[in-house]
């Protein structure tokens, strides 16, 4: 919202989570669930919309009728759009005088898609970025206008580096909108590369650690920037979840790669290269 306030905000969208089935119930429980997060400090669009009297829609495609009738309402000059789990349809995107734009964390044409940050883990591509393109009907295709690349350490997380992202992001939408504004934008086609790698969806447990084939390093990556979520390292337990510490190349058992086990310094899991240390941290939902 920090770019926000340097622009005069007419509206807030929101975009329902991927494969959102609309109902009553859901979304009573969604407010109820925001309410009681508020009371811990989480911060939500509907929350600020309502804080700044602003219009606010809740948007899934079956409310495709009503997102247009805000957008003409409200007269929107330019659409901007940060994680959204729907593309938006020529008849909406092509309203604002100035058009729609999106920002992509990754340096595009690369990780086209919905899940960027984990495929470059995934990969262990330490050059990342951010871009700011023109929205089109494909899928992250337009046209760049902003972007800027920055080094992800080698095992940081990804929660680490979230100020990163979030200062780029601020600083490259908001020389987009200034430009788009003057009409000193120059939009420039994506380049053409031969192997592009694209960004799907991830589903818990969908994709697999490589124990024997990756080195130690890009394995450790991996882990470290999602603490061994979605299914990289065996379940931690029943309301437990791992801290993936250090790695410890060399360091060998008689396990096979990719087992959880014990010694003297604690649990780690082996890799066929070494070892990577683990915590058990206890956490509220299983």
């Amino acid at each position: 919202m920090r770019v926000m306030l340097q622009e005069q905000v007419v509206a807030v969208v929101e975009s329902a989570p991927h494969r959102y089935q609309a109902s009553r119930f859901k979304r009573v429980r969604k407010e109820v669930s925001e309410a009681r997060k508020l009371r811990y400090g989480q911060v939500f669009l509907s929350w600020l919309a309502r804080y700044n009297q602003l219009p606010y829609l809740f948007y899934h495609p079956t409310r495709q009728a009503e997102l247009l009738d805000l957008i003409q309402r409200v007269h929107a000059d330019v659409i901007c759009v940060v994680t959204m789990n729907q593309l938006l349809k020529p008849e909406v995107f092509t309203v604002p005088p100035l058009g729609a734009i999106n920002v992509h964390p990754s340096l595009l044409p690369q990780y086209r898609g919905p899940n960027p940050l984990f495929w470059q883990y995934y990969y262990g591509d330490i050059n990342a970025g951010v871009t700011v393109h023109q929205i089109d009907v494909g899928a992250d295709t337009g046209d760049i206008l902003q972007q800027a690349s920055f080094a992800i350490p080698l095992g940081a997380s990804l929660k680490s580096q979230m100020p990163t992202y979030q200062r780029s992001t601020n600083n490259l939408l908001t020389q987009a909108l200034r430009d788009l504004r003057g009409g000193f934008a120059e939009p420039t086609p994506q380049p053409e590369q031969e192997e592009l790698v694209l960004a799907p969806r991830v589903k818990p447990g969908e994709v697999q650690v490589d124990w024997q084939g990756w080195s130690l390093e890009r394995t450790w990556h991996l882990l470290r920037g999602f603490e061994g979520g979605l299914g990289l390292l065996p379940p931690a337990g029943r309301f437990r979840r791992w801290i993936v510490g250090e790695m410890q190349a060399g360091a060998s058992s008689r396990l096979s790669p990719g087992t959880i086990g014990s010694d003297a310094e604690g649990k780690f899991v082996q890799h066929s290269q070494g070892k990577i240390r683990l915590e058990v941290r206890w956490q509220l939902r299983p």
